[in-house]
């Protein structure tokens, strides 16, 4: 397939996982992937409130038509 694996790596990750519940690792790991959202989101919503010139010159710029209008291929019209 093409595909190689780091052995390091891998048991690595299987040592720090032993013992673990996966159940507890993979509610951990969306905590975290949570609050990684909530930290992109708020430089996002921040920089278009502070920079209300940066606002209207995103506004002004023309949308590019999506792949599905050009091969005619639009469901609601």
């Amino acid at each position: 397939m093409g595909i190689e694996a780091d052995s390091a790596a891998i048991a690595k990750l299987l040592g720090e996982l032993e013992g673990k519940d996966v159940a507890d690792v993979i509610a951990e790991g969306r905590d975290k992937l949570q609050s990684v959202a909530a930290v992109a989101a708020a430089p996002a919503a921040g920089g278009a409130a502070a920079g209300g010139a940066a606002a209207p010159a995103a506004a002004a710029a023309p949308e590019p038509e999506s792949e599905e209008e050009e091969m005619g291929l639009d469901l609601f019209g």
